[in-house]
């Protein structure tokens, strides 16, 4: 596991507003930024103002949009060129991508892992670099309910309990299942 290791994990102590999140990935020259709602998306876009490499990825497009947004971003990407992708969970299946820096919304472990997978994706950042993967907790975000509220509970008591490094330990996951499978109904018909 540790020859996988290709992220560094980092965790905001406190909730972070729309625009602190803003003026920070403004920072950044490729970013990728995962939210849990697409409310959440258009918010931080919002926040962000009319900046020409942002770019927005969420259900809200259509098939055909979003198959465009990532080949934008993909060319972006390989070329050095800006790029601040703000998308939704949308981004954390079946999407091969990578990213030097990804912030994700505090969400079940399982989903924050998935996004992390979208950093330093090919292990190409110069002199063996890790990635940067940020987990925040926005003050203005909304959160779904249901098994995705509750897992993002249980990642949140567990990020509390263990040291963001523990993100690399698989005992992690298995513990955070565990949890969770407590809490969620998987089999209504018993």
């Amino acid at each position: 596991f540790k020859q996988l290791e290709r992220v560094e994990y980092h965790l905001k102590e406190k909730p972070i507003s729309w625009q602190e999140l803003a003026d920070e990935i403004s920072k950044e020259k490729q970013v990728m930024v995962v939210l849990n709602t697409r409310k959440d998306a258009l918010s931080l876009i919002d926040a962000i103002g009319d900046k020409k490499d942002i770019l927005h990825l969420s259900t809200l497009l259509c098939g055909i949009h979003r198959k465009l947004v990532l080949r934008e971003v993909k060319r972006r990407l390989k070329n050095g060129l800006p790029v601040r992708l703000v998308s939704t969970q949308v981004i954390e299946a079946g999407v091969d991508i990578d990213f030097p820096v990804v912030y994700r919304a505090i969400g079940p472990l399982d989903r924050i892992v998935q996004a992390a997978g979208r950093c330093n994706r090919e292990g190409n950042l110069q002199n063996g670099c890790r990635g940067h993967v940020t987990i925040f907790d926005p003050s203005e975000g909304r959160t779904p309910k249901g098994p995705y509220k509750t897992g993002l509970e249980k990642a949140k008591l567990l990020l509390v309990e263990y040291d963001i490094s523990e993100l690399h330990n698989p005992e992690l996951y298995r513990k955070y299942f565990e949890k969770l499978f407590i809490d969620v109904d998987t089999d209504k018909k018993r």
